[in-house]
């Protein structure tokens, strides 16, 4: 009885330490740090809840968003439960009330051809779906949750009304030579021999890392060329037998295939095929039903600083102008996923459960956002009034907590990138105290 007397009183004491803690901190704001969080207290919509089961009344503050060809959904970090929850959610919203019905993920396009049949036919099981993907970063429960989901929703639908897993990544080519080789026995039993001699030479290629001394880099990006020559110039013999939607997976695939050697060989930009990709998934379905993409921050921001040569986001920005809508998702405290790395010996060891408790830097977005009221917010940029002071404050890069599959602790302060919100994102959904993703558990 003593011993639960003095835990609640520990308890309480450290809620009230808490309490009095932030409420210092208030005031310690400035006085136009304090006029900045009273003009994001009037134009912000609460957000209410991340679980499926909570229905759209906070979220359809979105329905703005609706009629944009690609929605890109970021993550502050890759391991944030909260974030895939809501992600999950918003996904939902788009596909069930704005006709959306493919979403692109930040993942090579080979493992994702799996998980879509095991969404669209049924075919495997989620434990064997879930083992194809190359990152730790997607093997949660809550991807699982989301593939489980997608499943589910095409399970009494035809054909014409499903919707579709398909990964805008470049980075690997380990399935490629199983997926092309299974589809042309399917559909053209007389294909040359060429074409599985070429594969198998860049999945060694991709595997060790290394191009080998007897053959030039041009050369083989050649031989990747003849292999989306051959989809070309067969198109409509092949189509004839598997319809266009395979057809063009299967294609897309030979040419994803020059991607990863452009990028992993050549100076290339990821995210320049992660854009042409996904635009290429806007046109998949003959109606054009929109593109929901799955990345981080980093990728769908519109940033043309990022990675020297512009975000994926950039690149479908310049495209399609405002028919890209990118939401950045934002925290201040918690736990999330990540594998330890030390940034300045380059030491990398487990993943690891970190958790932030104190508060953010102070010149960053994520400070005066942490004393916004409701805790857990959607701001959309275009309800700041232009020649307002608000956003005058706003529409200048400032610091913004960014963790991706790496972090290191003793060197937060390198995880704070300089952005502009206003110009990179159209929408901050913003979340005080997170936890980190479950890994999946395989059975």
């Amino acid at each position: 009885m003593k011993k639960y007397y003095f835990k609640t009183l520990f308890t309480l004491f450290l809620v009230f330490f808490l309490s009095a803690f932030f409420l210092a901190c208030q005031r310690n704001l400035t006085k136009e740090e304090k006029q900045v969080v009273k003009a994001l207290n009037n134009i912000v919509t609460p957000l209410n809840g991340f679980s499926l089961l909570d229905e759209y009344r906070d979220i359809d503050v979105f329905n703005r968003f609706g009629d944009a060809s690609v929605i890109g959904l970021g993550e502050a970090t890759h391991g944030t439960k909260e974030f895939f929850q809501l992600k999950h959610r918003l996904i939902k919203y788009f596909i069930k009330n704005h006709g959306f019905r493919i979403l692109g993920f930040e993942a090579d396009m080979g493992e994702t051809i799996y998980i879509n049949r095991f969404i669209t036919k049924g075919t495997g099981s989620i434990d064997e779906v879930m083992k194809k993907m190359h990152f730790w970063t997607w093997r949660t429960e809550e991807v699982k949750n989301l593939i489980l989901w997608m499943k589910e929703y095409n399970k009494d639908k035809d054909e014409s009304h499903w919707i579709h897993f398909i990964g805008t990544d470049c980075q690997f080519v380990t399935y490629n030579k199983q997926l092309v080789e299974e589809y042309l026995r399917m559909y053209d039993k007389n294909y040359p021999e060429y074409i599985s001699r070429i594969l198998a030479e860049v999945t060694e290629i991709d595997k060790n890392k290394k191009i080998p001394e007897n053959i030039s880099l041009g050369e083989i990006k050649l031989k990747c060329d003849s292999l989306k020559d051959y989809f070309k110039l067969n198109k409509q013999s092949l189509i004839n037998g598997s319809g266009r939607f395979e057809y063009e997976l299967i294609a897309r695939l030979a040419e994803q295939t020059r991607q990863v050697i452009n990028v992993n060989f050549d100076d290339y930009s990821r995210d320049y095929y992660m854009a042409d990709n996904t635009l290429w998934l806007n046109s998949l379905l003959e109606e054009n039903p929109g593109v929901v993409l799955w990345a981080h921050n980093g990728h769908i921001a519109k940033n043309s600083d990022y990675s020297t040569r512009g975000s994926q986001g950039y690149f479908l920005s310049r495209k399609l102008r405002t028919n890209y809508k990118s939401i950045g998702f934002s925290f201040n405290q918690g736990s999330f996923q990540a594998v330890k790395y030390d940034f300045e010996n380059n030491i990398a060891s487990e993943l690891t459960n970190f958790t932030i408790q104190s508060l953010p830097l102070r010149s960053s977005y994520n400070y005066i956002y942490r004393w916004v009221k409701p805790k857990n917010f959607i701001l959309i940029h275009s309800d700041i009034p232009e020649n307002s002071k608000l956003y005058e404050w706003y529409n200048h890069k400032k610091p913004f907590l960014l963790i991706g599959a790496l972090y290191y602790s003793k060197q937060r302060e390198r995880f704070y990138y300089d952005y502009n919100n206003m110009t990179s994102f159209d929408a901050i959904v913003h979340i005080r105290e997170t936890n980190n993703a479950e890994q999946y558990l395989f059975e």
